[in-house]
């Protein structure tokens, strides 16, 4: 099965745990983003009318191609600075789409064994999110 899903907005990164008082919690704009990607993929999911739709869409070992495409600032050229080598992380980028594809598209994301991720400039900003199942006898 091969999924694939372009999520509007711009790619927003998962924040590190914060500590207060001894209380860790997690940033503001990481909950609020999750829970938006959450709400998109179970919008998406009860769209595709599946057999099961109360179960996860992926629950063996699966391959994940990412995309994150950004607007290029004004101020910065293209001869400048061609690929948005810059803030965010694409590895936090990653744990943020990861973690929110949790329930409904992944069972958990430690199915994931290939993991392919970009970060672009583009005319608008969005994340392309690509999942397929790994054959049972595939030399990866």
């Amino acid at each position: 099965m091969i999924f694939d899903l372009r999520v509007y907005g711009r790619p927003s990164p998962k924040g590190s745990v914060q500590f207060a008082r001894g209380v860790s919690f997690t940033p503001q704009k990481t909950r609020v983003a999750m829970h938006d990607l959450r709400m998109f993929t179970a919008r998406y999911k009860a769209d595709l009318k599946l057999e099961c739709p109360s179960s996860p869409i992926f629950t063996t070992a699966c391959r994940v191609t990412l995309i994150f495409s950004f607007l290029r600032p004004k101020s910065v050229k293209p001869k400048k600075r061609p690929h948005p080598s810059v803030k965010p992380d694409i590895d936090n980028l990653t744990k943020l789409v990861l973690d929110g594809l949790q329930p409904h598209i992944l069972s958990d994301d430690c199915l994931v064994v290939r993991i392919e991720q970009s970060k672009i400039y583009g005319d608008e900003e969005f994340t392309d999110i690509f999942i397929e199942e790994m054959p049972l006898c595939s030399g990866l």
